[in-house]
């Protein structure tokens, strides 16, 4: 169960940082 909490907080960091970053890169063009 914490196991699969700590791969879910994992996945979940490596989104927000990949949206975090499109987002940047989306500002940049404008």
């Amino acid at each position: 169960e914490n196991a699969g909490l700590l791969g879910m907080t994992r996945i979940a960091s490596r989104r927000v940082i990949q949206i975090s970053a499109g987002f940047m890169l989306f500002f940049a063009v404008l």
